[in-house]
């Protein structure tokens, strides 16, 4: 669920309704929706993974429920990837207090610009030591997201999140 809050392309997550696969009625865990695009996510443990009837999306072939939502399995592997796990776990890892005048200044920066920079998110912080962590923690709160896919970077983009993982 860290990854999905953090991560600039989920619109929102939400438990999943029953899908079809044929003749067979399944319940995955969540559905994401990510660029517009609903997706039916399981995680399965490893000692799961081999009596998965679905296993097979793992070796790259799609699958997909009768209403068109994409399945996907997730497993300790493939969520504790890199850089992408550290990444997430620094991120989480900034969970301090912002300032209101801080908090309304980064969202206004990025009101204006659109998307920003990380550095360039941290350099409109005035109160808080660490204008980084300042940024990172407004990411864990789900008002901004950054890019969880490699490391966190002067460059990192920053953009302001408005969707359903707000409510």
């Amino acid at each position: 669920m860290e990854i999905c809050r953090l991560d600039p392309l989920v619109e929102s997550v939400r438990p999943a309704e029953p899908a079809f696969f044929g003749d067979v009625e399944h319940v995955a865990d969540f559905e994401v929706v990510r660029e517009g695009e609903p997706m039916l996510v399981e995680i399965v443990t490893d000692a799961d993974l081999p009596r998965h009837p679905y296993r097979a999306v793992l070796l790259g072939e799609p699958l997909y429920a009768e209403d068109g939502r994409r399945f996907v399995i997730e497993t300790a592997a493939t969520l504790q990837a890199e850089p992408r796990h550290t990444t997430v776990k620094l991120v989480m890892q900034c969970r301090v207090p912002v300032s209101a005048g801080d908090r309304v200044r980064i969202l206004h920066h990025l009101d204006e610009t659109g998307t920003s920079t990380l550095v360039e998110c941290a350099s409109v912080v005035q109160n808080s030591r660490d204008g980084v962590a300042a940024v990172l923690a407004l990411a864990v709160e789900g008002f901004v997201s950054v890019e969880v896919d490699g490391p966190i970077l002067p460059e990192t983009r920053v953009r302001r999140r408005r969707s359903a993982l707000l409510d």
